[in-house]
């Protein structure tokens, strides 16, 4: 099954933590360091830049693995590392600006 959704991993009033494996941190309309924060809102701003690991695509050419994304990702974190998770894809700031990772689609395997 996969699942795909704005503000997937925030509820409306209840936690998806266990559902998802991902804790929620914020919006991810903008990301912040060096004393500077940056817009990913709405296509308005700057875009994301997303990659698919190889690992769980192996055989597709590199320059399909990534792509930008304008509008805003939920910054999370991996809640059960080690576990039955898998990070497949992951989203860092455009360059030039913050270029911290947070991931986008986990998967569980049983």
């Amino acid at each position: 099954m996969v699942l795909s959704g704005d503000d997937l991993s925030q509820g409306s009033g209840f936690s998806l933590e266990a559902f998802t494996g991902l804790g929620h941190l914020s919006n991810g309309t903008s990301m912040s360091c060096d004393g500077k924060t940056y817009s990913y809102d709405d296509n308005g701003g700057h875009r994301y830049q997303v990659e698919l690991l190889e690992t769980f695509l192996p055989g597709i050419s590199p320059e399909l693995l990534r792509f930008e994304y304008g509008n805003d990702i939920d910054d999370t974190s991996l809640l059960t590392a080690g576990a039955n998770y898998e990070v497949l894809a992951y989203a860092r700031g455009a360059p030039g600006t913050c270029e911290t990772k947070r991931p986008v689609v986990v998967r569980y395997q049983k």
